[in-house]
């Protein structure tokens, strides 16, 4: 397993033209050789002792096609919420659409992809991107680490109150390169702002499959998120989530899940609370 994962680790550097020096590849290495030291979780780690994924995703998979830089689009249609009064982003086969991205941003809000992020925000980014999840903690955030490419990225500006719920829709379907996807966001609301996020998944790939995903948000003094997660995936889905959320002065978070099919699916909800005065 090791060497098929740093094989495909090579192709995918291959394919950053000319990114290898950023920063953010040096966290992906420094998070692929935390992976490779450590492995899956084992029965022997408390936190996973009762969710025996690791194992089967170590004998299910074939780790030389992990390649985050898909190529494959679908609509999505069929997704839930699909046609509900509200903004919405699509990353389906493990691509994000981002020619839907291009009319979302205004004075209120941006949406971009992780890799545009990168650029435009650049600060936000070294502020924030790997910086709750824990490489060193969990070895499902350090594989999705290693592997993040093109993630979410949205900024709810300072005081903005956002009437539309944002809806990010993860689908996936037997069109898919790979059954093994490495998904990201990363959620800055800045503060005063308010807004309402949901991550809905869907499923209809036919086949034993499996996503690893990590949001990291971040809300500032006075925000308030109301975040949700709906999780229908059907048929031998095996799902790992890691949200992490850092909550500043007098914000307030407000999280449901609600999780109506899968075969395996495990939710790592983490607070990091700066100050007192935080409502969850």
């Amino acid at each position: 397993m090791i060497n098929q994962l740093k094989d495909s680790f090579k192709k995918f550097e291959n394919q950053l033209n000319g990114e290898g020096k950023s920063s953010w590849h040096q966290l992906r290495k420094e998070a692929l050789d935390t992976f490779t030291q450590k492995g899956f979780p084992k029965a022997k780690d408390e936190e996973y002792r009762y969710t025996p994924i690791g194992r089967k995703i170590e004998k299910a998979l074939d780790f030389t096609q992990i390649n985050p830089i898909a190529a494959d689009h679908m609509h999505g249609d069929k997704q839930l919420f699909h046609d509900a009064d509200a903004i919405h982003i699509f990353i389906n086969n493990n691509a994000l659409l981002n020619e839907k991205l291009n009319n979302l941003g205004n004075d209120e809000i941006d949406v971009l992809s992780l890799k545009d992020a990168s650029e435009k925000y650049a600060d936000d980014m070294t502020a924030h991107f790997g910086n709750f999840a824990d490489i060193n903690k969990d070895a499902f955030a350090a594989l999705n680490t290693a592997f993040s490419f093109e993630g979410v990225f949205i900024k709810v500006k300072k005081n903005a109150v956002i009437k539309k719920p944002i809806i990010l829709h993860y689908g996936s379907d037997d069109n898919a390169a790979s059954n093994f996807y490495q998904t990201r966001n990363l959620i800055v609301v800045e503060p005063g702002a308010q807004v309402n996020i949901i991550e809905s998944y869907t499923s209809d790939y036919s086949e034993a499959q499996y996503s690893n995903h990590v949001s990291e948000i971040v809300v500032e003094s006075n925000a308030h998120l109301n975040y949700f997660k709906f999780q229908n995936q059907k048929g031998e889905k095996y799902h790992i989530d890691n949200s992490y959320i850092s909550q500043a002065r007098d914000s307030v978070v407000k999280t449901y899940t609600f999780t109506l099919e899968g075969k395996i699916i495990r939710n790592n909800l983490n607070f990091a609370l700066e100050l007192s005065l935080i409502h969850i």
